[in-house]
């Protein structure tokens, strides 16, 4: 063999050694951020304004467009613009009733303005539109510690560590977010 085609050979090798090795790296890479894992949640720093003009936009396109409303309110929810936020995710189960996600997000915020017949009302929706909603559960248990409704606290929160036994302990746990939130800042 020359030596032109042993060169030519050996970059030939290295090349396809360099593809095989990106190639693997892509597919490591691809299955840490699949759909089918868990997705780290956006915080409300990333949120920008250029957010709250899209879904706003959407709405003006489509007044009907329940998504569009919850998304807003989470957009809200994240900048801490409480009532807003509630406002929304009211209208978005309006225009979708039949939507758990979008009442249990409702609980939240009505809890947060002090409101809370009213998160109870929205917590029981959302357990009533989905049985294991053991989120909804869990502050659906919180809303009747709030209201002095000892009973059915515990058996909200028993119904939540029935459907997801670890979720109320990582949530606790891992941040200290949850414990700072329930407690408040002076305790």
């Amino acid at each position: 063999k020359s030596k032109a085609n042993e060169t030519q050979e050996k970059e030939l090798m290295v090349n396809r050694s360099l593809l095989i090795t990106g190639m693997l790296f892509w597919l490591v890479l691809s299955a840490g951020v699949s759909s089918g894992w868990p997705q780290p949640e956006l915080r409300f720093e990333q949120h920008s304004p250029e957010v709250e003009k899209y879904w706003k936009k959407k709405i003006l396109g489509n007044p009907r467009d329940g998504r569009a409303y919850f998304h807003l309110g989470r957009h809200y929810e994240y900048t801490r613009r409480i009532q807003l936020a509630a406002e929304a995710y009211r209208q978005a189960t309006l225009l979708n009733p039949g939507w758990p996600q979008a009442f249990f997000y409702l609980g939240k915020a009505y809890r947060e303005l002090s409101r809370y017949q009213e998160a109870a009302v929205a917590l029981k929706r959302a357990v009533t539109l989905k049985s294991d909603y053991a989120r909804a559960y869990h502050y659906l248990g919180l809303i009747m510690i709030d209201l002095g409704r000892y009973e059915e606290a515990a058996a909200a929160l028993v119904q939540a560590y029935t459907y997801n036994p670890g979720w109320a302990e990582t949530y606790y746990d891992n941040t200290t977010f949850g414990i700072h939130h329930e407690l408040g800042a002076d305790k």
